[in-house]
This record gives C-alpha cells, sequence and structure tokens, in this order.
C-alpha cells in the first residue's frame, strides 16, 4: 500500500464526506462487491492510495456508508414526523420509489443482500442494524393504526405490528429489485399498489 502523504488538495475539509457519498451511489447501484477502490478515487478526484488515509480497508467503506444511510433515515423519518403515521408510511414507499426513479438506486439492504454470504461478519451486522432500525420504525406506526394491522375476518388474518413492518418492508425490497432488474419502475409500484390501497382505505376511515 502506498503510504505517501496526501496532496493539500486531497486534505479538503470533506474528503471523507465525499468518500462516504461516492461510495454509497456505487454501493446501491454496483453493490458492495461492485464497490472498487480506484473507480471511488477516479469519481472523487483522488488517488486510491489516499483513500487508505481515511479508510483503512474496504469494509470499513461499507460500515461507513450502512451508518450514513442510517443517518439519512432517521434525518428523513424526523422530517415526516408531524404527519399521521399512515401518511408516514406512504412517504415510506415513496422515499424509496424516488431513490430508484432517481439513478436506479436501491436500498442499502436490499444491496448487500443479494452478496449476503460473501460479506464480512462486521458488515452483516451493521447492515442488520439498519435493517431493525427500519423495521422498528414501520412498527410503531403500525401499531398506531390497528385497522392496517388487523383487517376485518372477510379479508384477512390478524397480524402482528411486527409481523406486518416485516411484510411491508419484504414487498418494499422485494419490489425495488425487480424494478431495477427489469428496468422499469412501474413493477415497484405495482407490488406496492396493494401496500398503498391499505394505507388508503385506513386513512380514509
Amino acid at each position: 500500500m502506498d503510504t505517501t502523504l496526501p496532496s493539500r488538495a486531497e486534505r479538503r475539509p470533506d474528503t471523507r464526506g465525499d468518500i462516504v457519498r461516492t461510495a454509497r451511489r456505487l454501493l446501491l447501484t454496483h453493490a458492495y462487491l461492485g464497490l472498487n477502490f480506484q473507480e471511488l478515487a477516479n469519481l472523487i478526484g483522488i488517488r486510491k492510495a489516499s483513500l487508505y488515509h481515511h479508510f483503512p480497508s474496504k469494509l470499513a467503506v461499507g460500515q461507513a456508508v450502512i451508518d450514513d444511510s442510517a443517518k439519512r433515515f432517521h434525518r428523513w423519518a424526523d422530517t415526516i414526523a408531524h404527519l399521521p403515521a399512515v401518511q408516514q408510511l406512504q412517504a415510506y414507499v415513496q422515499m424509496l420509489r424516488d431513490a430508484l426513479a432517481a439513478g436506479g438506486m436501491v436500498c442499502p439492504i436490499g444491496a448487500t443482500a443479494g452478496e449476503w454470504a460473501s460479506l464480512e461478519p462486521e458488515l452483516q451486522d451493521t447492515v442488520k442494524r439498519f435493517h431493525l432500525q427500519q423495521l422498528a420504525w414501520l412498527e410503531a406506526r403500525a401499531a398506531q393504526w390497528p385497522s392496517v394491522v388487523n383487517p376485518s375476518p372477510a379479508t384477512g388474518t390478524p397480524l402482528t405490528p411486527r409481523q406486518w413492518a416485516a411484510h411491508f418492508n419484504a414487498t418494499c425490497q422485494g419490489a425495488l429489485l425487480t424494478a431495477r432488474m427489469h428496468g422499469d419502475i412501474t413493477w415497484y409500484d405495482q407490488a406496492t399498489a396493494p401496500l398503498l390501497n391499505t394505507l388508503a382505505a385506513a386513512s380514509a376511515n
């Protein structure tokens, strides 16, 4: 590994932030195994060796990306915390759709799940924490709307808020991956339509 000191340009104040943001785009479009240090350095405009002055390994970059995504999710959730629970859940579906429409980006959870066996255990743990964070958020909103989680006997079996949150999250994650596979966002819309219909019905009651 080249241990020469970075140039003044490479010591700009937010180089670490640039690395995380650029690596995040690569991870969400190329997956973790496709995250290449040389491509990352080229996109940022620094030397590959300089990446190691900020992150000792690819694992460290991957963990920083997932942690950054968790912070982004928390900030996003704060911006809609004033809305009714059903509208927050609708916004969650739209938030994922917007990322897909903006450049074929899927959620970091889905981006890493397909290559799970190849991930370092430390990165697996980081992704699991992020996944559980999202599930807890979804569960808390579902618990506020019993009519969403507990349909009438004619329409289905009641679920716990946790079960409903897991179903909701898995549907959105699968919809993202299917839409990207086909290069057609309408696949996402078709898969999430039943969720949105249920939310709309609950909101009308």
